[in-house]
């Protein structure tokens, strides 16, 4: 038995709160920490590396054979406190493994000790304190993963450039703030910094601008820059870069600053022939979105988000050509016009939001230009808040695979679709606030065979001009939005047995009753107008209303 590691682990037990860990083995299992068996048979650790040592005192000294601790994994074992100093004592520790925790304090520096590191994954903690530049020590280190914690300071330049086995950095979710460092490349095979392939520091307060030097990394495959204080661009070296994943939202300012607002857009990305995704949401963009070169130019994209910025004018036609999209975003863009008819050719789209926006007249359905000739995979849709007018096309009901269906704040009108209730992966519904000036919404009844969609949770029909009685609608539902319609008669009673719903909403209806079982579910919001009786409606009426 190895009594140096074993000295070590009650050390890290005891001060990482061991007594309350959870599925570590729990006191008295055979594989729980301290228990009478040997460390290497404890939960969560792994051992290699068999080592031969002397032990004993005088005479009795005799070389013994143990094995060593290589590897510790106690990911989301509800670990509390500072790592512990005796953790250098682990001297053949290859991975640190303790996602999701409560990791606290800073780090000890007995851990830029333990050279034999291949992997630190302290995840999702509460670490404060600032990166060690000393993580330069660890040379054998290919994944460093510090991720939401509540690391502050600057990113130490030793990391890009001291670290030539380091394939990923996540730093991201940390309040960290500085520049980003730049990194030293030569033309030798063993460069610094050449085996990086994941770069993720979103999340942060990280300025200046994006370096160029970046995009000289041969190996890089992702880098996320997501939610930062960059400006200054995309680097024109981007363009040779060998990225298939460059996320870059929320960055206000990269390119809110550009001299010429013509050339807001950044046009590099076009020649970045690997990309598969690219967020630029929120990063300042004005002007026109160019158009593209769907033969030689995106061919590989497969997730784009542009959304949040202020383009003008209408989206181009020849996106329609993009048909490796399978994820696209140009949501709160300023976008007007019509709907784009070519979108119908994206055949692998399965996610589309081209939300608050100004589109206008009716959803393309006409002939070979309705999106239901292509579009075969949709599972997400959101065209709410434009100013779309007429029917939800009864050719959407080929659209097997949608979970959800979001129009709401238009100017939609006619009934709700007979064949919607076909649709068995429906899980959220969103037609709320058609009723607009001239526009009545939808109208008529809400379809009984909506009970059918066993899925669906979320089902929005509030500022329509909806009548006749409400149907029973399934059991799954978390969020009902009913009012603002005509509806009248009785809620049904089947009601009060949705037991995950959370939110019900029936004011200014002619409903007339609400079953009393209702006021036993756990429900956040439950308004019914003034007219009606229910004890547990949160509306604010007078005394007496509802006697």
């Amino acid at each position: 038995m190895n009594f140096e590691q074993r000295f070590a682990a009650a050390a890290f037990r005891n001060s990482l709160g061991g007594a309350d860990w959870v599925g570590a083995g729990d006191d008295g299992d055979d594989d729980a920490w301290m228990s009478e068996k040997d460390v290497c048979e404890w939960k969560g650790i792994t051992c290699g590396n068999l080592v031969r040592k002397l032990q004993g005192q005088g005479n009795e000294r005799k070389l013994v054979s143990a094995s060593s601790v290589t590897k510790i994994d106690l990911t989301n074992t509800n670990i509390r406190g500072p790592l512990p100093a005796e953790i250098g004592l682990f001297t053949d520790l290859e991975e640190l493994i303790l996602i999701s925790n409560w990791v606290s304090g800073t780090l000890p520096e007995e851990l830029f000790d333990l050279t034999n590191l291949i992997a630190i994954d302290l995840y999702d903690n509460v670490i404060t304190g600032s990166i060690s530049p000393n993580f330069a020590n660890l040379d054998q280190l290919a994944g460093l993963y510090l991720g939401m914690n509540q690391l502050t300071g600057k990113i130490p330049v030793e990391v890009f450039q001291n670290m030539e086995s380091l394939q990923s950095i996540w730093f991201n979710d940390n309040f960290l703030t500085g520049n980003l460092p730049d990194v030293v490349i030569s033309n030798e095979i063993n460069d610094e910094a050449s085996s990086l392939r994941d770069i993720d520091v979103k999340g942060n307060t990280i300025t200046g601008v994006i370096p160029e030097s970046y995009a000289n990394l041969p190996n890089l495959m992702r880098l996320n820059l997501d939610s930062n204080d960059l400006t200054g661009g995309i680097p024109d070296a981007f363009a040779m870069s060998n990225l298939t994943e460059f996320y870059l939202g929320g960055n206000m300012n990269l390119f809110g600053y550009m001299p010429d607002e013509e050339d807001a857009f950044p046009l590099v990305v076009f020649d970045m022939v690997n990309l598969e995704a690219l967020t630029l949401n929120n990063c300042g963009i004005i002007g026109a979105l160019p158009g593209v070169d769907y033969e030689t130019q995106f061919l590989n994209l497969l997730e784009w988000d542009i959304g949040d910025n202020q383009f003008t004018g209408t989206v181009p036609l020849n996106y329609g050509g993009v048909q490796s999209l399978t994820k696209l975003r140009m949501a709160n863009s300023n976008f007007e016009g019509e709907l784009p008819w070519s979108f119908r050719d994206l055949v692998n789209l399965v996610e589309l939001d081209m939300s608050l926006n100004r589109f206008t007249d009716v959803i393309p359905d006409q002939g070979e230009w309705a999106w239901s000739m292509g579009l075969n995979s949709l599972e997400v849709i959101n065209l709410g808040g434009n100013w779309i007018s007429g029917p939800i096309p009864d050719t959407w009901a080929k659209w097997t695979s949608m979970r959800k269906l979001i129009l709401d704040n238009n100017m939609l009108t006619g009934e709700i679709p007979a064949w919607l209730p076909t649709l068995g992966n429906l899980e959220e519904i969103r037609l709320e606030w058609n009723r607009y000036e001239d526009a009545i919404g939808f109208s008529g009844p809400i379809p009984d065979q909506l009970i059918n969609l066993q899925s669906l949770q979320v089902i929005h029909l509030q500022g329509n001009s909806l009548t006749g009685e409400i149907p029973n609608l399934p059991l799954s539902l978390i969020d009902i939005k009913l009012n603002d319609n005509a509806l009248e008669g009785d809620m049904p009673d089947s009601f009060a047995q949705m037991g995950a719903l959370v939110a019900l909403t029936f004011q200014d209806n002619f409903i007339q009753y609400v079953p009393e079982d209702i006021c036993q579910l756990n429900l956040g919001v439950l308004t019914g107008g003034c007219e009606v009786t229910c004890a547990c409606c949160t509306d604010q009426c007078e005394v007496g209303v509802r006697e």
